[in-house]
């Protein structure tokens, strides 16, 4: 059997917006993202996720939200196989809550709304593993 997730629940820890009206004028927007996958035990499965975006007007947009998730695996499955499952699963479960939030923040907040772009999960992780392994290699070459 391969190891399977459910989605059990969520909740924003963070939701920072600040704003000036010349924020609607600015085209470049920086977006960053993060994640980080805890294992509370064995079946239990927390995940999460931070988006950042800011502009130079002033704009910032700092948002946490933390998912939990149930996991089942039988003891044949492969751990390298679990943690890819859940690492992409769970984010790609959670980026449209995430979405609308941010969404429904700015909305909200009476000014244009902010609409994250859909995003390619792993695309997302593949680079960010890579830029990791990159940050270590010079880190190494520099010693």
């Amino acid at each position: 059997m391969l190891a399977s997730i459910q989605f059990e629940r969520y909740y924003f820890s963070r939701i920072d917006f600040k704003y000036t009206p010349d924020s609607e004028s600015v085209e470049n927007k920086g977006l960053e993202f993060g994640h980080e996958v805890r294992y509370l035990d064995s079946d239990e499965i927390e995940v999460i996720v931070n988006c950042t975006m800011t502009d130079e007007s002033g704009l910032l947009l700092q948002v946490t939200m933390h998912g939990f998730f149930k996991l089942e695996k039988d003891e044949e499955s492969d751990p390298e196989e679990v943690a890819l499952l859940c690492e992409k699963n769970t984010l790609a479960i959670m980026f449209p809550y995430l979405r609308s939030a941010v969404s429904d923040i700015s909305l909200k907040a009476n000014t244009s709304p902010i609409i994250l772009p859909t995003v390619n999960i792993v695309s997302l992780l593949e680079n960010s593993k890579k830029i990791i392994a990159e940050t270590e290699d010079s880190k190494v070459k520099d010693k």
